[in-house]
């Protein structure tokens, strides 16, 4: 049985973390409707690059075609100018047609500029939004891992934003494998095989876009740090990690973390009712003694009534 200051300390170190996690989830909260917020503009402009950017890119491409059409048509002119109308102004048609592809290349040019900045200025919010929502996510889960069910959509939602980011989605996976694989051993097997699964796809689906060599390198290692993971603690085979399966990440990852919220939150709901059981049955026994002692006063208040009064001194 733990003294009396050791069960002292923990109630102590208890209140700090209960104090400390509501000060987090009053500061999350904020953070979460940033991150929201920041979501839905990436979301916008994405679409809208999504949309225009192939149709800026035809136009310059045209532009192209036709200024090496207007480069033939001016040598064929040169070749036939015996044969050419002479009332017709043929210097000035090809000025004018010059000038219009050039319109057209720059217009095109400046919209997809124009995209790109605006596009970098919303992911540049969205990544710091990001890193926030993680840090103090991830210092919650530290403090009070069952006080995170609140803040689940959120969790989806960090997910889903990943490919709305230009960079630093693999380095930011890795940071989240190291941070939450210090507790990995702790979790039962269930838990440990959703997160692996959840962990696969997200690596699976970041490895569809095009890569540098630091950039594969980086994804590389964090396969190997997840192959690690599941041999030493072996939670369950996962077909995701051969690398001829394929399938719709996107719905992969969703059905994978759906089930691990799922089992989080009956988790929680566990542990709650067996808390509730326990005080119950300390309040039970509390009463149980308090009512013990006073039937021991009672007998003993019983035992000095029925005492013989004391002789009488001489």
């Amino acid at each position: 049985m733990d003294s009396a200051l050791e069960r002292l300390a923990e109630l102590v170190r208890r209140a700090e973390a209960r104090s400390r996690s509501q000060k987090l989830i009053g500061q999350l909260k904020e953070v979460a409707e940033q991150f929201r917020q920041a979501v839905r503009a990436a979301r916008v402009v994405d679409h809208r690059v999504r949309a225009m950017r192939p149709q800026r890119l035809r136009q310059i491409e045209e532009a192209d075609r036709e200024e090496q059409q207007l480069k033939d048509l001016v040598r064929r002119v040169a070749q036939l100018k015996s044969h050419v109308e002479q009332n017709i102004n043929v210097e000035e048609l090809i000025d004018r047609a010059q000038a219009e592809i050039e319109q057209k290349r720059r217009l095109a040019r400046e919209d997809l500029e124009d995209m790109e900045n605006e596009q970098q200025a919303v992911q540049k919010e969205l990544q710091t939004a990001v890193e926030e929502y993680r840090q103090l996510r991830l210092e919650l889960d530290r403090l009070e891992p069952d006080l995170g069910d609140q803040f689940a959509e959120e969790d989806r939602l960090l997910i889903e934003a990943e490919p709305l980011l230009p960079g630093g989605q693999l380095q930011a996976l890795k940071d989240e494998i190291e941070q939450k694989g210090t507790l990995f051993g702790q979790w039962e097997q269930r838990e440990q095989y959703l997160q692996l699964k959840v962990w696969i796809g997200r690596l699976r689906r970041l490895q569809r876009v095009e890569r540098n060599e630091e950039e594969q390198a980086l994804a590389k290692q964090i396969f190997s740090m997840l192959v690690e993971l599941s041999k030493q603690h072996q939670p369950g085979y996962i077909e995701a990690f051969q690398h001829t399966y394929q399938t719709n990440w996107d719905a992969f990852i969703a059905d994978a973390q759906r089930q691990l919220q799922e089992l989080r939150e009956s988790r929680r709901r566990q542990r709650e009712a067996t808390m509730q059981q326990q005080q119950d049955q300390e309040a039970h026994e509390s009463v149980e003694l308090q009512s013990g002692s006073a039937d021991l006063r009672h007998v003993a208040e019983g035992r000095t009534d029925e005492r013989p009064p004391a002789a009488a001194s001489a």
